[in-house]
């Protein structure tokens, strides 16, 4: 069932980076499972829950593959986690930037300010800090 998948994935997030089984999770559960899954709700609760236990550069990959995504709500997670990593891991600049170019900006957001385009601004400003 879908929806015990989703919550298993918000548990995730729950339990974060200093927790012996993040290691487990961030390795095996949540790269194979995001890449895995057919529901999209499943998707975005494991993309948003791996961004909270990731903890070195090398497990952004998972948030590489969702950037080219059709769906601008997976893109929006993906890029959400990236912009949580940016504080967290501090990232270099160079490597942030090569890693939002090409990001298709568009959506079917019907806020002004277009969501998706917000956070990847956010994200750049982040970026610019670092």
């Amino acid at each position: 069932y879908w929806e015990v998948r989703t919550q298993t994935a918000k548990l995730l997030s729950r339990i974060g980076p200093e927790e012996e089984w993040a290691g487990f999770f961030k390795a095996v559960l949540v790269p194979n499972s995001a890449r895995q899954e057919k529901n999209f709700e499943v998707q975005l609760a494991l993309l948003r829950s791996f961004s909270k236990i990731l903890v070195a550069a090398e497990d952004l990959e998972v948030f590489g593959f969702y950037l080219t995504k059709e769906n601008w709500k997976l893109r929006q997670a993906a890029l959400e986690g990236l912009s949580e990593a940016i504080q967290r891991l501090k990232l270099g600049k160079k490597e942030m930037l090569t890693r939002l170019q090409g990001v298709d900006l568009t959506c079917e957001d019907f806020t002004p300010a277009f969501l998706l385009k917000q956070t990847f601004n956010e994200c750049l400003k982040k970026v610019e800090r670092t």
